[in-house]
């Protein structure tokens, strides 16, 4: 009876294990021998901690004024006794102290063996570690070294004087059988672990062999399966999937080869799906991948599956951040570029789902859930970003889990979930939660009335003022916008302005607080805060969709307001991320005579280089600076104290916000800040109630509401 032959697949896993083998049999050799040093590079390192705390016991000046006429004498014994701690331990032979006496000559000074101790400026054997022992250097010996009292490994250290210089060397000797029986000992320790993993290594090959067979076995019913479902899809895009091949048949006993052709069949069929894919009809010119017609039309089917699979359907919304800005930086070239770009790193990271192109800069995944999916997307966010032409402020993604929702409700949920997120570049990625229903409908709100605001006062500007540390003398106000909602009653910006900022309206309340306050110029005037200007803040979103140069020219001639009297504040988020055109409107406006200033300086964005790259006039010291200033042993202190410095220095004034106690107003006047805000001083109020020049509270001031 003819014997059964091998098949390939256990052939080639038979030739894989041998290799192995092979390959941990010479692994386990050079280990051997990178062991083997390691041991007595470890053993010499003990010699050295050792030799190295005797020395450290002995006085160099002492040493070096040791002579013969001393042997036996009281500094004799004390060095003696300080060596004999070192003598009783079990692995050293003898301890002794020596000096040099000429170029290549060394003599004992004191040897405390109690046997047969060397004599007062007895010659002791010339070796290499005693030479570099000499120099200055503690050293152990590579060699064994003979003597009168045997055979040693030895490992010297010098001592030195109150002056610098090597008085003495404290020597050690090691028993050279004792060493290489060590030694011995670890390397035989560390062969057999070897030979114990080869082994176990024989063994996995085994297994491995036995579950390779079996897996290929499981592999080939999915293939079957997959291949079903393949047939599937085509007819349900509109294919014929009886015409796109035959099953192959393959006469061998080769498990890679059936597979293969399975796959090839395989192959096959996706060439008419990718065919069916690439219609114009449903595919994105722009990115080649499903457009939102597929999406309407199959993703429902998508999720029905993966329920049916018994999987947790998800969807997975992305958002390119600010294509309007980089659109306007590089041209929709570049901006259709980073588009095909997100498309291929979401097809990349999700390569069984559904992706498709959502409206303008949105894209949708259908996939099963993922637990992991906020440490995917922050690595989508950040290959976006590293491979995108020029400056790109990556994606956004909203999570949405289907449960029993329809696409089309998700697409709402995400999008509304998107918008909490705005402009915080902080967060990339946010759970739809049912609690952001209320917090929709309070935005819908604001969105629907904010032009009937604007129109109706509803919005006001409050004015904090900002004094002069020293002098507490009011010199400017910072703008504040309010809204007294007739229905609502007090909106607060928490809540108004992130809203405003998500739907890209911020530039129209920021413009809108500029024409309040030059319209108030001369209220200001008349009412005792001349000469006094008003900072008010812009998002770098404003300079997106409006000429803000342009608009604080028309407004600021409008009502003829020096232009000096006007401090634009910029964050140190927003000039972080700022583009080319962004920086060129802020040099407009700084040549056009507007003050700059960086608000919530040190709130986490800080990058010094903001001192090269724009004119800043001031900077703000974000409120959390002065609200932990003992917080970790008082760094913000530090901080703070080192930052106004270098700014003095520069020429760049100082401000720090946030001032509630008198010990933090102490701190900031001692530091040198010039100018401070906060409740310490005044609250946020109307203007009618600083007509009347304002006194600050602090320290014996008067109170604001005495005002």
């Amino acid at each position: 009876m003819a014997r059964k032959k091998l098949s390939f697949t256990s052939r080639y896993v038979l030739a894989f294990g041998l290799l192995m083998l092979l390959t941990n049999t010479l692994l386990g050799v050079i280990i051997l021998y990178q062991s083997n040093s390691t041991v007595r590079s470890l053993i010499n390192k003990n010699m050295l901690d050792v030799v190295r705390s005797a020395a450290g016991l002995l006085d160099g000046d002492t040493l070096a004024a040791l002579t013969e006429k001393d042997v036996d004498g009281e500094t004799y014994r004390d060095i003696e006794n300080r060596l004999i701690v070192f003598q009783n331990h079990e692995d050293i032979q003898f301890i002794y102290t020596v000096r040099q006496a000429s170029e290549n000559k060394f003599v004992f000074i004191v040897d405390p063996d109690p046997d047969d101790p060397a004599a007062f400026g007895e010659e002791i054997v010339l070796t290499e570690a005693l030479i570099q022992a000499g120099k200055g250097q503690p050293a152990v010996d590579r060699m064994t070294a003979a003597d009168r009292w045997g055979n040693f490994y030895s490992a010297y250290c010098p001592v030195f004087d109150s002056s610098g210089k090597v008085a003495g060397i404290v020597g050690i000797d090691f028993d050279a059988a004792w060493y290489n029986a060590t030694v011995r000992k670890h390397t035989i320790s560390i062969a057999v672990i070897t030979v114990f993993s080869v082994l176990i290594g024989a063994v996995l090959v085994i297994l491995i062999t036995h579950s390779v067979r079996k897996r290929f076995r499981v592999l080939d019913g999915d293939l079957n399966k997959l291949s079903s479902g393949m047939d599937q899809l085509i007819r349900d895009a509109g294919g014929h999937a009886g015409d796109v091949a035959a099953e192959e048949s393959v006469s061998t006993d080769d498990e890679i080869e059936k597979l293969a052709a399975k796959v090839r069949i395989m192959q096959q069929d996706m060439t008419v799906y990718e065919r069916l894919q690439k219609d114009q009809y449903y595919n994105d010119a722009v990115t080649g991948i499903p457009n939102m017609i597929f999406v309407r039309q199959f993703a429902d089917e998508r999720v029905n599956m993966l329920r049916s699979s018994q999987a947790d359907p998800a969807m997975f919304y992305f958002d390119v951040r600010s294509m309007v800005s980089y659109n306007t930086e590089y041209g929709y070239s570049k901006g259709d570029d980073l588009l095909r770009l997100t498309a291929r790193t979401l097809c990349s990271a999700f390569p069984d789902a559904l992706v498709g192109r959502g409206e303008g800069d949105h894209f949708i995944v259908i996939d099963r859930y993922d637990p992991q999916i906020d440490q995917k997307v922050r690595q989508i966010n950040k290959t976006v970003k590293k491979e995108a032409y020029g400056r790109s402020t990556g994606i956004q993604c909203a999570v949405v889990r289907m449960d029993s929702l329809m696409v089309a409700e998700g697409v709402q949920y995400a999008r509304n979930t998107l918008k909490m997120i705005g402009d915080d570049l902080n967060v990339v990625c946010r759970h739809y939660s049912p609690e952001d229903d209320s917090e929709n409908q309070m935005s819908q709100y604001i969105i629907q009335h904010f032009d009937e605001a604007v129109q109706n006062g509803w919005i006001k500007v409050f004015y904090q003022p900002i004094v002069e540390t020293v002098s507490k003398k009011v010199t400017h106000l910072e703008a504040l916008a309010r809204w007294v909602d007739p229905v609502r009653g007090m909106i607060s910006p928490g809540r108004f302005i992130p809203v405003l900022s998500r739907y890209h309206l911020m530039h129209r309340l920021d413009l809108y607080m500029v024409d309040q306050i030059c319209r108030d110029f001369r209220l200001r005037e008349e009412g005792g805060l001349s000469g006094v200007s008003v900072s008010v803040n812009f998002s770098a979103r404003d300079f997106d969709y409006a000429d803000v140069a342009g608009e604080l020219n028309r407004i600021t001639e409008q009502y003829a307001v020096p232009k000096d009297r006007l401090v634009v504040e910029i964050t140190e988020q927003d000039l972080a991320q700022a583009t080319d055109s962004f920086t060129e409107q802020l040099r407009m406006i700084h040549e056009s005579g507007y003050r700059l200033w960086l608000d919530d300086f040190g709130s986490g964005y800080s990058s010094l280089n903001v001192f090269g790259r724009y004119h800043i006039d001031r900077i703000k010291f974000d409120m959390e600076l002065v609200r932990h200033l003992d917080d970790n042993g008082g760094a913000n202190r530090v901080i703070m104290e080192s930052i106004t410095e270098m700014c003095r220095r520069m020429g760049v004034h100082t401000l720090a916000e946030g001032i509630e106690t008198d010990e933090q107003y102490r701190f900031l006047r001692e530091i040198g800040c010039e100018m401070i805000q906060g409740f310490l001083f005044f609250r946020p109020e109307p203007l009618e109630n600083l007509v009347v020049k304002p006194s600050p509270r602090g320290e014996g001031a008067r109170r604001a509401d005495e005002v």
